[in-house]
């Protein structure tokens, strides 16, 4: 996975939201489109008893406060700097089981665990890191977890659906913990390209799925915070 972008704080605005703050997107600064996405349930009619869920989906173009001019002087925000040891601890603390051997990466419902070949064996620990993270996004989505049910959504499509929140999750957490990763399952591309092109949408879903379970995986590391 490439490195994102760094900035030297966390905020971000649209150009409407910093003109009541006398501020302007500096000029040649380019933005970042973002999707946000919600479930709603709505009913179809007034006489209609049962309720259905649909997904509003909205994108919008935001600039980091580095790239405005005039805003109010706030303190910054301490940026945190992960290390790979803490990458670690974040994965421990989800408590997965997690065992290591073989040439392969990946998560085995039927016994509820996750299978990866020894760190030694990926190119970098980074990448050890990253393909744990996409395994466990996987593992997030077992029926007494998340219950991610994607069969109905994508059909025959399913499996490259559900590849693709896992590499999409794993990026998230990559960005958030500071990893450089590698795409892991560049082989799937070719499906998810098919799956895009048969459902443009489905990057949206995907996408809405995939920060859902960073943020169960967050979660773990968070109530470990309050513990400690």
């Amino acid at each position: 996975m490439p490195r994102l972008l760094r900035y030297p704080t966390a905020g971000w605005l649209t150009y409407r939201q910093a003109l009541p703050l006398d501020a302007h997107v500096r000029k040649g600064e380019v933005g970042t489109t973002v999707v946000f996405t919600r479930q709603l349930t709505i009913k179809e009619s007034k006489e209609d008893d049962e309720e259905h869920r649909i997904s509003m989906l909205r994108t919008y173009t935001v600039f980091n406060e580095a790239q405005i001019e005039g805003l109010p002087k706030t303190p910054q925000a301490e940026l945190l700097e992960y290390t790979d040891e803490d990458a670690l601890a974040f994965i421990n603390a989800t408590q997965a089981r997690i065992n290591h051997g073989g040439n392969r990466a990946y998560y085995m419902p039927a016994m509820d665990m996750v299978w990866l070949p020894s760190p030694n064996d990926f190119e970098s620990y980074e990448h050890y890191l990253a393909t744990a993270l996409h395994e466990l996004a996987h593992w997030s989505g077992a029926k007494h977890r998340l219950d991610r049910q994607l069969n109905n959504r994508f059909g025959t499509q399913a499996y490259a659906a559900e590849e693709l929140v896992a590499e999409l999750s794993a990026a998230f957490l990559c960005a958030h913990l500071n990893i450089e990763g590698k795409l892991r399952h560049a082989e799937y591309i070719a499906n998810w390209l098919e799956l895009l092109r048969e459902d443009p949408r489905a990057i949206f879903t995907a996408a809405s799925k995939a920060s859902q379970a960073a943020d169960y995986l967050r979660s773990f590391s968070q109530v470990a915070e309050e513990a400690a």
